[in-house]
């Protein structure tokens, strides 16, 4: 056997391997470091260690888990192997848009892991030590991407949905929105009352934070790159209204701009919080 480097928490190779027991006394299985992806597909799955697989599990073979919930409510649970059956770090990072609900083997509930969150695990082959990677609710997420100039010029109509809907008892908390107007060939032509705004839900929901278009220092009627950063604003007069389980879109305010080409980029930061939350610290 491999010289190991033996550890509280785990026995590793000096490669990097590391050993997981599969509950024959000193006959650990090794598996490298290695991403494994489970799909939950809309169920909860429990991890084993070895032997044939049954309904509603599936084998540990790597120590990076993908995990992506697909589930068609708040989320599912994964349970984790008997302490007894492994020992080494295991990171599970949450890919899909639904809460991985982590369990022990005895469907203790050790975790709730949120989109875009991860966790470490740590098993001496008694217990389980469980780290957060950023505590779930402080940690800031992005959403990437860009909107046609089709899509532009019909967004009063038709908002574009920029981040998904969190799942219920939760909402988005937008920290910050970056847009850069990528400037083509012909600038956009924007009457005053046609803000570009960013909403939650849909034409109706309440309003974010928002930014001029026409005019010479608008968003939209300038002949070169634009880049402006835009920031949730409450006032005495008037208070972000979170709405919870909903989305978060791009809406033109009063009618359609015309007559532009150029694609609008955006970059979202933003935090998953719960409506309803604890005053205890």
């Amino acid at each position: 056997m491999s010289t190991l480097a033996e550890t509280a928490y785990g026995a590793h190779k000096l490669t990097q391997d590391f050993l997981i027991s599969d509950g024959v006394a000193e006959t650990p299985s090794r598996f490298g470091l290695g991403k494994q992806t489970i799909n939950m597909a809309d169920a909860a799955v429990t991890l084993i260690m070895g032997g044939n697989t049954g309904s509603g599990e599936s084998r540990l073979v790597g120590n990076i888990l993908y995990v992506d919930a697909q589930s068609t409510g708040i989320g599912e649970s994964l349970k984790l192997p008997p302490e007894a059956d492994w020992r080494g770090p295991l990171y599970i990072y949450n890919v899909g848009g639904e809460t991985v609900f982590l369990q022990d083997d005895a469907a203790a509930s050790l975790m709730n892991i949120l989109p875009g969150s991860s966790a470490v695990a740590l098993c001496d082959g008694t217990t389980i030590k469980l780290q957060a990677v950023g505590a779930a609710e402080e940690v800031i997420q992005q959403s990437v991407g860009q909107l046609s100039a089709a899509q532009v010029l019909a967004l009063n109509a038709t908002p574009i949905t920029l981040v998904n809907a969190p799942g219920s008892g939760k909402y988005i908390e937008v920290v910050s929105v970056h847009l850069w107007v990528d400037y083509n060939s012909a600038a956009y032509a924007a009457d005053a009352g046609e803000d570009f705004a960013i909403k939650y839900d849909d034409a109706s929901g309440s309003i974010i934070c928002s930014v001029e278009t026409d005019g010479g220092t608008g968003l939209l009627e300038q002949t070169n790159d634009v880049h402006r950063i835009l920031y949730p604003i409450s006032t005495a007069l008037y208070a972000i209204a979170p709405e919870g389980n909903q989305p978060v879109v791009a809406h033109i305010l009063s009618g359609e701009v015309v007559s532009g080409d150029s694609p609008i980029k955006y970059r979202i930061s933003y935090r998953i919080r719960t409506l309803e939350f604890s005053t205890s610290l």
